[in-house]
C-alpha cells in the first residue's frame, strides 16, 4: 500500500459536532482536550473512513446528532496517492460512501483504502476477557491488507452452510464433505494469516518492552482451540 495520510476532514452533524473541519499534516497529530470535548468522537469518525463502521460497535444511528436524521464524513488523503473519501448517513435512505465521486456497492471496496488500528484504555479487557475480542481485532487489522476479507466470507458462508445441515437432522457424509472441505481451506488460510500478524506484533511488542525498561521475557502467542501442524504455517 502507498504512503498516505489524513489531510481534511469535515464532520456534519456528526456526534458532537454540529459542523467542523479539521486539518492534518504528514508528520501526525496529537488531539488534546478536556473530558467530553469531541476527542473520541473524532477519531470514531476516521473509522468510518477506514472500516465503513464505527469501532464502537454500534449502529450507524446512534452517531447522529442529537438523535437526527444523518450525518456526514468527509476527508481528502494526501501523500503518494490524493483520494477523496465520503461517508454519507440517512436514516430512510442508509449509507452512502464515495471514493472521489464513485459510489461502493460493497464494504469490501474500502478496506485497505486507508488503514488504522484503534487502541482505547477500555481495551484492556483484550487481554483479561475471552478471546473472541482478540480475534475480532486480529480480523479487523488484516481485513485492511491482502484480500483477508474474501477468505473470511467464504469460511463463514461455508460454516454456515454447514451448520444448517446439521441443525436440520442428520447429513450424508456426502452432504457435508464439501462444506467440510471449504470450512479447512478457508479457515486454515485464516489461522495462517492470524499466526503471522502475532508473530509480526511479537516482534514490536518485545522491542517497546525493552525500550520501557521491562526485565523479564515477553512473548505473544497465537494458540488456536485445535492442534496446528507445520503444513498450514
Amino acid at each position: 500500500m502507498e504512503d498516505v495520510f489524513l489531510e481534511v476532514l469535515e464532520l456534519v452533524r456528526f456526534r458532537s459536532y454540529s459542523r467542523a473541519k479539521f486539518l492534518f499534516g504528514p508528520e501526525g497529530a496529537m488531539i488534546v482536550g478536556r473530558n467530553g470535548s469531541g476527542k473520541s468522537n473524532l477519531l470514531e469518525s476516521i473509522s468510518f473512513l477506514a472500516l465503513g463502521k464505527s469501532l464502537r460497535g454500534v449502529p450507524d444511528s446512534d452517531a447522529a446528532m442529537d438523535g437526527g436524521n444523518g450525518f456526514g464524513i468527509y476527508a481528502k488523503f494526501g501523500g503518494e496517492e490524493e483520494f477523496r473519501i465520503s461517508v454519507v448517513y440517512n436514516r430512510g435512505r442508509g449509507k452512502r460512501i464515495h471514493i472521489d465521486d464513485r459510489p461502493l456497492r460493497r464494504i469490501s471496496e474500502l478496506l485497505g483504502k486507508f488503514q488504522v488500528v484503534s487502541f482505547s484504555p477500555e481495551e484492556v479487557h483484550l487481554l483479561l476477557r475471552s478471546p473472541a475480542g482478540r480475534r475480532r481485532l486480529l480480523d479487523m487489522l488484516l481485513s485492511q491488507v491482502g484480500g483477508y476479507v474474501w477468505y473470511w466470507q467464504r469460511y463463514r458462508r461455508a460454516l454456515l452452510h454447514r451448520n444448517r445441515l446439521l441443525s436440520e437432522g442428520k447429513p450424508s457424509r456426502r452432504e457435508l464433505k464439501p462444506w467440510d472441505l471449504q470450512v479447512v481451506k478457508f479457515g486454515s488460510e485464516i489461522v495462517r494469516r492470524r499466526m503471522e500478524l502475532v508473530r509480526w506484533m511479537e516482534g514490536k511488542v518485545k522491542m517497546f518492552y525493552e525500550v520501557l525498561g521491562g526485565g523479564e521475557d515477553v512473548a505473544v502467542l497465537y494458540a488456536p482451540s485445535f492442534p496446528v501442524d507445520g503444513d498450514i504455517l
